[in-house]
Order: C-alpha cells, then structure tokens, then sequence
C-alpha cells in the first residue's frame, strides 16, 4: 500500500509538472502575443502622433505666411497712402502759390476764386 500511495503521488506530481510546464507555454504564447500587439499600437500611436505634428507645423507655417502677407500688404499701403497725401499736398500748394491763376483750394477741399481786385 505504500508503495502504491508512493506511485500514485509519483504519477501525480508528474502531471502537475506537466501541467505547469504546459500552462507555462501557453502564458509565454500569450504574453509574446500581447507584446508584439502592444509594440504594434505603439508603432501606430507613435505615427500618429507623429502626423499630427507634422500637420500642426504646416497650420503653423501656413498662418505665417498668410500674417506676413497681410503685415507687408498693410505696411504697402499705408507707405502708399503717405505718398499720396504728400502728392496731394504738393498740388495743393502749387495751386494756392501761384499768382497767375485767379482761384485756390481751401483746406477743407472747397474751391474757390481768390479775392479779385476791384478796380
């Protein structure tokens, strides 16, 4: 009888350590299953995230240029419109200087004949 309880404690720890090591290949399988598709989410994520910043960058690089447009676009025509004014100023004084001609321009824009001579 101990020899038979001795085989039977013999058969089962012999199927439990092939048990283990069964259920120990199946958990090693898994866990390389697992690993490789967390590295593959990684991989993606990473693209992802990688895409993302490349779009941000050409937003960013896009508004740029668009508010360097409208800066250049403003500072053209304001350095336009002082021309203009300038020119504008000119003719005003060269109209109001000149004697030979019998009528002027008031700041407010009216025209007008100058005051003539009675005689």
């Amino acid at each position: 009888m101990y020899r038979q309880a001795d085989e039977s404690n013999i058969n089962q720890r012999l199927q439990t350590g092939d048990f283990n090591r069964r259920t120990k290949i199946i958990n090693s399988q898994l866990g390389l299953e697992a690993a490789m598709a967390n590295a593959r989410f990684r991989q993606q994520a990473q693209s992802s995230r990688l895409s993302g910043l490349a779009q941000a960058a050409a937003m960013r690089d896009a508004i740029d240029q668009r508010v360097g447009a409208s800066r250049s676009a403003n500072l053209t025509n304001f350095l336009t419109s002082l021309g203009n004014i300038g020119r504008e100023n000119m003719a005003f004084n060269m109209i109001n200087s000149d004697r030979a001609w019998d009528y002027g321009i008031r700041r407010n824009g009216v025209t007008g004949f100058k005051n003539r001579r009675r005689g």
